[in-house]
């Protein structure tokens, strides 16, 4: 039986793409070079069935969320940096928790979370410690950030896309106003949208 290969993610540099496959017998996270050239490598075996969502500009992390037994989804940290690969977890809870995002300056973590009834996005720092800051309100899921830190752009659960002012201190992070932007992003699976590098 073929393979199941999914959920590409570009690294920094664009150099290399990893991604989701069970080529191997079970769930992995694998590497290949953008140019094609030289063999596919597997990065590192993973719980569940594990999706990519971030790689860190400074190319030494990869977020993925995978299901576990006993927590559901959560959030997994990959060193892609040195000889060991072996996932961490960054927020494990009885909760979902998925498509986590880096800070453009790597010291802060966007995800969704169902912990209080329905997703909402929350933030926390990176590597820690600290707590995590509620960004959303009434629902949120796909956060990204503005390339230069100072907005996190949502969607609401009818669709309709959100940002919210932030400001990011050495150990904490001030939310500010939440609006819409008017524009609706379609509902589905997936990547539903991206922000442009000048935020616009």
């Amino acid at each position: 039986e073929g393979s199941s290969d999914g959920n590409p993610l570009w690294s920094p540099d664009g150099s290399r793409l990893v991604y989701s496959s069970d080529r191997s017998g079970a769930q992995a996270m694998w590497s290949k070079s953008a140019s094609g050239m030289g063999d596919d490598q597997m990065v590192t075996k993973v719980a569940g069935d594990g999706a990519a969502s971030d790689w860190s500009r400074d190319g030494r992390y990869v977020l993925y969320h995978a299901t576990s037994a006993g927590t559901g989804a959560d959030i997994w940290l990959i060193p892609m940096t040195g000889s060991d690969h072996t996932p961490k977890p960054l927020v494990r809870t009885p909760f979902i928790e998925v498509r986590a995002r880096f800070s453009p300056d790597g010291r802060w973590v966007a995800y969704e979370s169902n912990e209080s009834q329905q997703f909402e996005i929350f933030v926390i720092p990176f590597p820690g410690p600290g707590g995590k800051r509620l960004i959303s309100t009434n629902g949120g899921v796909f956060p990204r950030w503005r390339r230069d830190s100072k907005e996190i752009f949502y969607v609401r659960p009818d669709g309709t896309l959100m940002a919210v002012d932030v400001a990011l201190n050495p150990s904490s992070i001030d939310v500010g106003a939440v609006r819409s932007l008017g524009i609706t992003v379609p509902a589905g699976r997936g990547l539903a949208y991206d922000v442009s590098l000048d935020g616009e």
